[in-house]
């Protein structure tokens, strides 16, 4: 039996979508912890999102960064939280959650109601900030914090250092343009670790 993602995929169900490509859809969650609160899914029906395929995966959090810069642009947050839960829609899905407070990001929070013509504006307002695959990257506005100024700093010399190795270049590509924060006043600091192989 297909998911209602599916049906919703195959135009069987109404949504309120704010981006769409042939792999890919994103659409307001009927049921938000915030207004924005959206739900990026592959439009291939699997279950756990660790099943998707290696290629697939990556394609659907690109997607979802998109999205979220979309996100970002129309509905006034400090950042925007990112959660897999996968258990109440077998199909995978990534929540993309307007956060101002850490609080924001709770499930066990009741869930609000938003009437049918603010999800109408609020779907329009994030589908017209959402980027194109090739576009440019849109930066928020408001950049100009620590968190901001850490991850430059950090990010600069991690990026002149050249790795050649194929999987930390697909890594650099998958993390360019993240913001990384510290809720605590330490600085991030980047770290690495060597792989090990099983005796």
């Amino acid at each position: 039996m297909a998911s209602i993602f599916s049906r919703i995929v195959a135009g069987e169900l109404p949504a309120y979508k704010v981006a769409e490509d042939d792999q890919h859809l994103a659409f307001l969650d009927i049921t938000p912890l915030v207004e924005g609160h959206t739900l990026v899914i592959p439009k291939r029906e699997v279950d756990y999102i660790f099943d998707l395929p290696a290629e697939e995966l990556a394609a659907l959090h690109l997607f979802a960064q998109r999205v979220a810069k979309g996100v970002a642009a129309a509905v006034p947050c400090k950042r925007i939280g990112v959660a897999v839960i996968g258990l109440e829609v077998p199909h995978a899905h990534i929540h993309l959650i307007p956060m101002n407070n850490v609080s924001d990001m709770n499930f066990a929070n009741p869930k609000i109601k938003v009437a049918e013509n603010r999800m109408k504006e609020l779907a329009t307002a994030i589908a017209a900030q959402v980027p194109a695959a090739n576009g440019a990257s849109r930066k928020p506005d408001s950049l100009d914090s620590k968190g901001s100024r850490e991850t430059t700093e950090t990010n600069e010399p991690a990026a002149t250092q050249g790795a050649s190795d194929s999987a930390s270049e697909q890594l650099q590509q998958l993390t360019q343009g993240l913001v990384f924060m510290s809720e605590s006043d330490a600085p991030l600091e980047p770290v690495s670790y060597s792989a090990r192989t099983a005796n």
